[in-house]
């Protein structure tokens, strides 16, 4: 049987098999001479080379100006970044104290080119639309700390000023942007969301350094925009006691880190998310701490606030909601919240229709293997407050009832349906079959 016929020039023949093989062959580059690409990334790679040692090559000209007008020993002045603070102060130790960061790779290159071309467009036609000033700068020599802030802005409305702050991020980043981590004060506010923790602690390090500076900067926006499809959501921060209490603690993280590197010693880290050391930090390749981090083998422990947070947090809220009431901005009470998706007809679990027979007043506490997501104490228990029905196939029991935390000051308190297994009380008074 004859599956094929041979070529006739074997020439022909080998260079089929070894293309078969996936093996070169003598002709594959005959078209090398019209390929651009590896021109593009040589221009690319040289270009952020060279920008990098200008930076240095500025910096050594300043410091022998310094040292030409008032003799050696006086240092050009060094403030941190608020961004790269919010990431890690380990980081920052890395940078001054001059270890060699790991060579920038082209992917990430053309990311951060794409997302800066995108921000400054953004920024450019907010400012057109909105009176405001964009790339705000900022020093503050008590906490070493200069940065500028995307946009800021007077609310017309209450008269604050807010930071606008533009994240271009990847789909992993957006994906993971929530409403899991909003605080209780915020859950009946739509489309808002809890931003990142480093994001977080930048904006903070914003409204703190504007405050100090005598502005009455009350709120601070991010907007997420995903590179891949454009679309966006919106954290807000607003500051009071809590966020204030976040932003002290932070600035003693920066001025220890300060101590440490003076010393010519790396600070301890701060670090809040893995993924920061997994792919963010260009000096992860020193340090152990960020790779036992990234690989999940080191957990991280969030401080609580101390109880005077929480009450003071209570009476700025309600001095908020009195404020925003007065100006006809009531917030109506959502169904619900998070990724959970109301029920048209029933807008809360004590609505739903309960068969007289079925309601039970139990009177009992169950504590659950949990953490507060406002406090962060284990300190949550469950009310049940009544049966609302019985699955006949499993004979679990559904109960109504409230998730609260019951540390001092917290407040927090969350209705919740939750499955159970029936008290033997009940589970012997259930006829067969479970009806």
């Amino acid at each position: 049987m004859t599956f094929g016929i041979l070529p006739k020039d074997e020439a022909t023949f080998r260079r089929r098999s070894a293309a078969a093989r996936k093996e070169p062959v003598d002709n594959q580059e005959v078209f090398g001479v019209y390929k651009f690409l590896p021109a593009i990334e040589k221009i690319l790679v040289e270009d952020d080379l060279r920008w990098k040692e200008e930076h240095k090559a500025k910096k050594k000209q300043q410091q022998e100006i310094l040292d030409s007008l008032w003799g050696p020993g006086v240092e050009v002045p060094s403030y941190m970044s608020p961004s790269t603070a919010s990431y890690c102060v380990r980081w920052i130790g890395y940078e001054k104290l001059d270890y060699k960061p790991a060579p920038t790779k082209l992917k990430s290159m053309l990311a951060m080119m794409m997302g800066s071309a995108a921000h400054w467009s953004m920024m450019k036609k907010n400012e057109a639309a909105i009176p405001g000033r964009q790339e705000t700068v900022f020093t503050i020599d008590e906490a070493d700390l200069s940065g500028r802030a995307d946009f800021y802005f007077k609310n017309p409305k209450t008269g604050e000023f807010q930071i606008l702050e533009f994240k271009f991020v990847s789909d992993f980043v957006f994906r993971k942007i929530n409403r899991s981590e909003l605080p209780e004060y915020m859950r009946n506010t739509r489309e808002v969301y809890a931003p990142e923790p480093e994001h977080y602690r930048q904006v903070l390090l914003y409204l703190w350094a504007k405050r100090k500076l005598g502005d009455n900067a009350m709120c601070a926006n991010v907007i997420y925009v995903s590179r891949n499809t454009g679309e966006m959501k919106e954290a807000l921060v607003y500051w009071n006691p809590a966020t204030e209490y976040d932003a002290e603690q932070l600035i003693d993280e920066i001025h220890g880190a300060k101590v440490c590197i003076d010393k010519g010693e790396l600070p301890e880290p701060n670090v809040e998310s893995p993924h920061v050391c997994a792919g963010f930090c260009p000096y992860r390749g020193y340090c152990e701490f960020g790779q036992k981090f990234a690989a999940g083998e080191i957990r991280h422990e969030k401080n609580r606030r101390p109880k005077i947070v929480y009450n003071r947090l209570k009476e700025n809220v309600q001095k908020t909601i009195k404020i925003m009431e007065d100006m006809g901005l009531k917030q109506g009470e959502l169904p619900g919240w998070g990724r959970e998706k109301a029920n048209p007809k029933i807008t809360s679990a004590s609505e739903r229709p309960v068969p007289k027979e079925e309601v039970i007043v139990l009177g009992e506490c169950k504590k659950i293997n949990g953490v507060c997501p406002q406090c962060q104490g284990e300190t949550l228990v469950f009310d049940y407050k009544k049966q609302i029905g019985i699955d006949k196939a499993t004979k679990l029991i559904s109960f109504f009832g409230t998730v609260r935390c019951t540390a001092e000051g917290c407040g927090y308190a969350k209705g919740k349906i939750k499955q159970e297994p029936p008290p033997v009380s009940v589970l012997n008074s259930m006829p067969k079959g479970g009806k």
